[in-house]
């Protein structure tokens, strides 16, 4: 096993290898940290891709709670938000779908959505021009979409469902804990 230091330094000394802060811990202990200049031990970071890692664990999680079922119609969880018309697939997309990023639109639409107000209902008004599960797209909507499922099911965010741990599921006070926490409404 590489020692941390030297997996830090390794960090450091390669120019594909951007880490800015790192941990290494097991269960409630901490055996060493790092955090490159500027930043701090708390400073703020975009996820960007890694929340779909997050959302899909989550969706997992839930799934595995009985909470939902992968095979789920999305439009079951957001009745409130549909459009009037909506596009002849919406109703054929399922979680999988999103999971898989084959929900059936045409581009990524992130760079259109990001500015609206109100994301679930700018997704459930796009064309879907693809039927579900027949055409791959990388999709940032489509994880935002997962992750208003978990807070439909859970009641909670998608941050708050990783915070909340509790003692639940071998995690002592209060750590945080991956989607531990995460319970039926």
């Amino acid at each position: 096993m590489v020692p941390f230091t030297e997996f830090i330094h390794d960090c450091e000394s390669s120019e594909d290898v951007r880490i800015t802060h790192a941990i290494l811990c097991s269960q409630d202990k901490v055996f060493a940290k790092y955090v490159k200049y500027p930043y701090k031990m708390d400073s703020l970071k975009l996820f960007f891709s890694m929340t779909k890692s997050f959302a899909s664990f989550a969706i997992g999680i839930a799934s595995d709670l009985g909470l939902l079922n992968i095979d789920d119609y999305i439009v079951q969880y957001f009745e409130d938000e549909l459009p009037q018309s909506p596009d002849q697939n919406l109703d054929k997309v399922t979680i999988r779908h999103l999971l898989t990023m084959s929900s059936g639109i045409h581009d990524n639409t992130y760079g259109e959505l990001v500015g609206q107000d109100h994301w679930i209902k700018a997704f459930l008004r796009q064309v879907f021009p693809h039927e579900p599960g027949t055409h791959y797209r990388y999709s940032t909507h489509g994880s935002h979409m997962l992750s208003a499922i978990i807070t439909k099911v859970s009641g909670l965010s998608l941050t708050d469902s990783r915070r909340s741990c509790g003692n639940k599921q071998g995690c002592g006070n209060g750590q945080p804990c991956l989607l531990a926490g995460l319970s039926k409404r």
